[in-house]
């Protein structure tokens, strides 16, 4: 077994990610197993399930965290007080978190007189990091809405003489929409920061959506006769692996004629711009490939609009982030909607350090330097 970049990099070998999503919790998932197995890369290997996957990354990764910690402190880190904090997507029951907490028991994370865990909800973090931030200004009594739109693993550590606070964001993908929204409230005379939450809601979509649709729009004009052929396996994995880049540059404003991809053969079909070796994916292949996903963002913020509006109140702000949520095109699509459909009045932020915003909000949970009061 091996994890993070070593697997990247391994020539041979399954390589599985994105496991959190085959714990579930989302509706539609069965209809969406397309998308799932792709972004999960292969089927899961036999003998294993989606939990035992995720036990052995998150061991690895533990192990990694220890060793960090362990070279960077001269003392004994292991009488200190350790506190573990698990960001999860909204959708989540309670089934499911406890399922993922009977995971990381099994990985030696257990509640002792040093040792204890909790789960928070992703948006929430979120919530957190965009209340201390001094790059936003919410004024009282503003609804906003807070869509994470994936976003990438990563692990913040915060230290102090006495106590370890370590936040996992466990295989935090490009494939999840979590969506809450919440009311600033007057905050209490002892300066606690009060919001009100309103609504939440989670579902799949993301940039895998807009992998998808260009493997599905290159297979159709290969051709499902030339597909039965092994010689295409090796074109989808540098497909694959290739586009990555692009779909993150993609501003929709700007386009060289077209994106050229070095397939490694020399292969010709017209019909599906491959000349010589060479795929072509012009603009018009890019917007279709995100109209999917988009459509679907667009729908999901709509929707909790309209929640918060039929208890009486007005969203004045989106807040945007996450992996999807940092691409320009999906900001600027998502302006435009919420322009046309609410004639301006609310306005879209999008978020800087959106990779960091659910980590360093759970380290604000962590450590308890902002609180947040629901009424």
């Amino acid at each position: 077994m091996k994890w993070g970049f070593e697997a990247k990099e391994e020539a041979r070998g399954v390589k599985v990610k994105f496991m959190k999503l085959a714990l579930g919790g989302y509706p539609g998932l069965d209809q969406s197993s397309r998308a799932l197995s792709l972004s999960m890369g292969t089927h899961v290997p036999l003998g294993l399930t989606p939990a035992t996957l995720i036990e052995v990354y998150l061991r690895f990764l533990h192990d990694y965290i220890m060793e960090s910690i362990a070279s960077d402190i001269p003392q004994d880190f292991s009488t200190l007080t350790r506190h573990y904090c698990f960001t999860v997507p909204v959708a989540w029951t309670d089934n499911q978190k406890n399922s993922f907490l009977v995971i990381a028991r099994a990985v030696g994370i257990t509640y002792g007189d040093n040792m204890t865990m909790e789960c928070i909800q992703e948006p929430h973090a979120a919530l957190l990091y965009l209340l201390s931030s001094p790059l936003y200004t919410i004024p009282e009594g503003n609804c906003f809405i807070i869509a994470d739109c994936g976003g990438g693993t990563l692990v913040s550590i915060s230290t102090t003489d006495i106590s370890i606070f370590i936040c996992i964001l466990l295989m935090s993908d490009m494939n999840v929409q979590d969506l809450a929204s919440y009311k600033r409230l007057k905050d209490s005379k002892n300066s606690r920061i009060r919001v009100e939450s309103i609504s939440q809601s989670g579902s799949l979509c993301g940039s895998i959506f807009v992998n998808q649709a260009i493997r599905e729009l290159v297979s159709a004009r290969i051709g499902e006769e030339r597909l039965q052929s092994e010689t295409y396996t090796d074109l989808f994995c540098v497909l694959d692996r290739e586009f990555e880049s692009l779909k993150v540059g993609f501003t929709g404003q700007y386009w060289r004629d077209s994106l050229r991809i070095d397939i490694g053969q020399d292969i010709t079909i017209p019909a599906a711009n491959i000349i010589k070796g060479i795929l072509t994916i012009t603009l018009e292949d890019m917007v279709h490939a995100f109209s999917k996903p988009l459509n679907h963002v667009k729908a999901l913020v709509k929707e909790q609009v309209e929640l918060v509006e039929k208890k009486g109140r007005r969203v004045t702000s989106v807040f945007l982030l996450g992996g999807f949520g940092a691409s320009i095109y999906v900001a600027n699509q998502l302006q435009t909607f919420l322009a046309a459909s609410y004639n301006g009045r609310i306005r879209l932020v999008q978020m800087q350090y959106n990779e960091l915003a659910v980590a360093l909000g759970a380290v604000h949970h962590g450590i308890g330097n902002i609180t947040v009061s629901h009424r």
